[in-house]
């Protein structure tokens, strides 16, 4: 059998990974019944996951799911409606978790309040694998049908591309957008200020990062254990802004709205566009915008309840990095069996297999999960013979020729330099420092709404995603044209 991976490398901890792999197996069929995926699994190596299901069952899902949310649109509205309503009240019930006084709480009741998240965390994303099923990969019939409808009315390969990013957008602006126009704002703050330096920036601004830091900080979590951002952090952005003119950036984000309805009208009358024509890309742009509203929700969430965790672990003495190799069940059980879990959760932290088939749950750890994950084949394997051409879907237009720096964790930003090619398995916001220095990204996984399709939108660099293989293709200081508006990514000169 053959898997597909849907994410790779990401710092996504098992707590939380196993709830997204047992909700797809086992919730997702409860509201899609047609569902195909009757298994899959996340594996940990060096505290980074992989996350994949079975290729021919996933696919065929994707087919399915498109096919009727194509045919009942009302379905799908009231689906988006019922994923966001989960989510918020995950989001409310870590937030009463946090009202509660932690130290008071007995490890017994840190230990129920865990599990009620973790239960009401699967329930809630039974509903959220709609989003990634049709969110993560541009290669299902709904994308496959807006694509089409543009090639009908135009000839223009380059207009097709600009179109299709134009009508794909989300209608509203979603929170990395709203963070910038806050930095944007202490930018205009210190300049009249005259603050040039980091270190006054730091100093006079410090009540406004701490606001800042309430705001958005969350957004730099890494699902694991790491809160990325800090005030040096924000002090960096703020001073990077300087260079560009801010009234005018301020200007466009704070009419996003408008002119991204604007420009959607404006292409729908100059196309012609019919109703289902219209609906078929409102539907993208909303897969788009309720996929990242629920991941907003769901990440403050996951933020919020690792106060209780690190509470819990503190009382048994696990480190905070280990309370989150435990899984949910396991909260319930860990301070009767603590010699054996300190054991387990070690060998977790090396090698760590979670399988799902049907209601079955098969959990490895060491170097059995080690061999067992080296058994499986995936889809994004390289072959022999060395590709040097690769494809992928244009997530922002352009043409540029610079050199690859593999950039997939917070290690590898150091290795960026002004003007390379940033290549990932998935751009995510603690990955900004590097990004910001790139002439151009191209990913592994995404579609028209990831990470890195929203960012480099903002930045206005070329961009590719959903490659599959450009992480094991390309290595570090390979010379490549990077041409966006084909999809293209060619490897001129090997290092």
């Amino acid at each position: 059998m053959e898997y597909t991976k849907l994410w790779a490398n990401r710092s996504y901890s098992p707590f939380v990974m196993n709830v997204v792999v047992r909700s797809t197996v086992c919730g997702f069929i409860k509201i899609f019944p047609e569902s195909c995926i009757k298994s899959g699994g996340v594996f940990w190596q060096n505290k980074k996951n992989t996350y994949f299901y079975p290729q021919k069952e996933f696919f065929k899902t994707v087919d399915l799911l498109s096919i009727y949310v194509l045919e009942h649109n009302n379905w799908v509205k009231k689906i988006f409606d019922k994923i966001l309503k989960e989510m918020i009240d995950l989001r409310l019930f870590s937030e009463q978790c946090l009202e509660k006084d932690i130290k008071e709480q007995s490890v017994e009741e840190l230990a129920n309040l865990i599990y009620q998240f973790e239960q009401k965390f699967c329930e809630a994303y039974s509903y959220g694998t709609i989003s990634i099923i049709l969110g993560y990969t541009e290669d299902n019939p709904i994308y496959h049908k807006a694509r089409k409808i543009l090639e009908n009315k135009l000839n223009d390969k380059h207009k097709i591309s600009d179109f299709y990013l134009s009508l794909t957008k989300p209608p509203v602006k979603l929170a990395i957008q709203n963070y910038e126009l806050e930095i944007l704002k202490l930018s205009q703050k210190a300049k009249k200020m005259n603050l040039i330096k980091k270190e006054d920036i730091l100093f006079s601004l410090q009540e406004d990062f701490i606001k800042l830091h309430n705001n958005f900080g969350w957004l730099s979590f890494d699902i694991c254990d790491n809160l990325v951002w800090d005030f040096d952090y924000y002090a960096t952005e703020v001073l990077n802004k300087f260079s560009i003119n801010i009234d005018q950036r301020i200007d466009e984000l704070n009419s996003y709205e408008i002119n991204t309805k604007d420009i959607v009208d404006k292409i729908k009358t100059e196309l012609k566009l019919n109703f289902e024509e219209y609906e078929c890309f409102e539907l993208i742009r909303n897969i788009g915008y309720y996929k990242w509203l629920r991941e907003y929700e769901f990440l403050k969430a996951i933020y919020n309840i690792k106060s209780l965790q690190d509470e819990f672990g503190l009382r048994l003495g696990l480190s905070t990095l280990e309370t989150k190799y435990l899984l949910g069940d396991e909260f319930l059980i860990v301070k009767d069996n603590l010699s054996s879990f300190k054991n387990k959760l070690q060998d977790r932290m090396k090698n760590f297999l979670v399988i799902y088939e049907k209601e079955k749950c098969n959990i490895l750890s060491g170097t059995v999960a080690e061999e067992e994950i080296n058994n499986l084949k995936f889809d994004d394997e390289v072959n022999n013979k060395k590709e040097v051409i690769l494809r992928g879907n244009p997530a922002f237009l352009g043409r540029v020729v610079g050199k690859v720096r593999i950039v997939d964790n917070l290690e590898d930003i150091k290795k960026m330099t002004l003007g390379d090619v940033l290549v990932s398995q998935a751009t995510s916001p603690d990955l900004m420092p590097a990004i910001k220095k790139a002439i151009a990204l191209v990913t592994n996984e995404g579609g028209v709404a990831c990470h890195a399709s929203i960012v480099s939108r903002e930045l206005k660099i070329p961009c590719i995603v959903g490659t599959k293989i450009a992480t094991k293709v390309f290595k570090d200081g390979d010379l490549v044209e990077v041409d966006a508006t084909h999809g293209i990514i060619r490897l001129i000169e090997s290092s």
